[in-house]
């Protein structure tokens, strides 16, 4: 299983605090665990069946503004704000190579 989950609300110009968990809910090892997402990546190793492992990551909402200069005076930053899913890539106990992805989130911004 592989799951993000971030606040309902947050503001413009503000962090947020994003949890990734990845737990092994098969019966056997899997090795070479890696997350990859837009804010981190990170090699995790071997994961023992019913093994969770959970990390944090502070994702930064751009103000209008600071979206403006890069993409022009028309531009705002969306509501809701979208963060996308992140990639679990693992080998199973067979030797095959394997990856999943987690549900994206979405922030009213108020």
């Amino acid at each position: 299983m592989v799951n993000q989950t971030g606040p309902e609300t947050a503001k413009k110009g503000m962090n947020v605090t994003i949890q990734y968990i990845i737990s092994n809910m098969g019966n056997q090892s899997v090795n070479n665990v890696q997350i990859k997402s837009q804010q981190f990546q990170q090699n995790i190793g071997t994961l023992n069946p019913g093994d969770t492992k959970t990390f944090t990551s502070q994702v930064y909402i751009p103000t209008d503004a600071e979206v403006q200069q890069d993409f022009g005076v028309n531009a705002t930053t969306p509501n809701p704000f979208f963060i996308g899913g992140f990639t679990v890539t693992y080998m199973d106990a067979a030797g095959n190579n394997k990856s999943v992805t987690s549900n994206s989130i979405q922030i009213i911004l108020a």
